[in-house]
């Protein structure tokens, strides 16, 4: 039988949530170059979000979808190594975890695949832009800090999200990047800190791809005990983030 009160809080509590991600969603749709972005590649993932929420996607479809993201991710893979950009970026974030933890991608993360790269090397990401987009990969929103730089870029194929966070070097051999959110007071940025860590090359899902050689210490610093599942666990709660502050890009207003 449904339980009828705890099936409006539920509700209610998600109507609350996507109020406050409309803020962000506007706020992102207004910065530079996100306007290229199809209404219908904005809409999509934030319906499976919702669905999902709420167990509302038969399993044979989540698992069809989980195995064509694997397929997108070799795709990708496949078309970064032939330009030069091809072994400038590393996975990072839920892919490394699911890889670390279970040697597979981690079923709540199937269709959000995040990698790094060095803000030095941003003009082979444009540069390979178009083989990504010629192979489908199409465009979706970027981020910008409240100064204009474009701390994070995302594309988009069969409705997944495939995200490349800019690290910028600062003092004492540090990395900084940046994520964007909701919070109770209005909008996010947090701005995280890494060390500089030396990669080296591991296979997963019949590809081969870089992470850090170290990269239990970056689980570590970013999620606490990894080896533990916490399924409370957001990514404004990353332990790396250093500081926040509001998020007032240039450009939006």
């Amino acid at each position: 039988m449904v339980n009828l009160p705890a099936l409006l809080a539920r509700v209610a509590d998600e109507v609350r949530r996507q109020l406050r991600n409309m803020k962000l969603d506007r706020t992102v749709r207004r910065l530079p170059g996100n306007e290229v972005v199809a209404l219908r590649d904005f809409l999509g993932p934030q319906a499976d979000r919702i669905l999902s929420r709420f167990g509302l996607i038969p399993a044979a479809v989540r698992r069809r979808r989980a195995r064509r993201f694997e397929e997108d991710l070799r795709l990708l893979n496949d078309v970064l190594a032939g330009t030069a950009f091809g072994d400038r970026y590393w996975v990072w974030g839920g892919m490394l975890l699911g890889w670390a933890r279970e040697g597979r991608l981690l079923p709540h993360d199937s269709g959000d695949a995040d990698f790094c790269y060095d803000a030095a090397d941003d003009e082979l990401l444009d540069r390979a832009e178009p083989a990504l987009r010629a192979a489908g990969f199409r465009r979706w929103y970027s981020f910008r800090d409240n100064t204009g730089v474009r701390t994070e870029r995302t594309f988009i194929r069969h409705g997944a999200l495939f995200e490349f966070f800019r690290l910028q070097p600062t003092e004492q051999d540090m990395q900084e990047y940046h994520l964007y959110g909701t919070g109770p007071t209005g909008l996010v940025e947090a701005v995280g800190l890494l060390p500089r860590l030396d990669l080296e090359p591991f296979d997963f899902l019949g590809r081969t791809w870089r992470k850090p050689v170290d990269h239990e210490k970056v689980l570590e610093l970013h999620y606490g005990d990894w080896r533990t599942p916490d399924p409370t666990w957001g990514y404004l709660d990353d332990n790396a983030i250093v500081r926040t502050r509001e998020w007032c890009p240039v450009g939006s207003r």
